[in-house]
């Protein structure tokens, strides 16, 4: 992990983490976050995606529990990974 990119959030039920910021964006008007545990092996790396809600000036996470939701979500995720590599 690169110490640089690291992170502490709070989950929902107020455990906290350190993880590595991989990315975050913009998607009909929601925030969402994109991070890693450090949980990687040789082929691939587990990323998480959560919901960033604005609450009293902080940021807290939150599941995206809607099945509609996460497939747009992580359609745009794969487009914006999509652009990342033509770069």
């Amino acid at each position: 992990m690169d110490k640089e990119r690291m992170i502490t959030i709070i989950d929902p039920d107020g455990k906290e983490s350190t993880v590595e910021y991989v990315t975050e964006f913009e998607l009909d008007g929601n925030n969402y976050l994109v991070y890693n545990k450090g949980e990687e092996t040789e082929e691939e790396i587990d990323c998480y995606i959560v919901k960033l809600v604005e609450e009293k000036g902080e940021y807290i996470i939150e599941d995206i529990e809607d099945d509609k939701e996460y497939a747009k979500v992580t359609q745009k995720l794969d487009e914006l990974i999509a652009m990342e590599v033509e770069e």
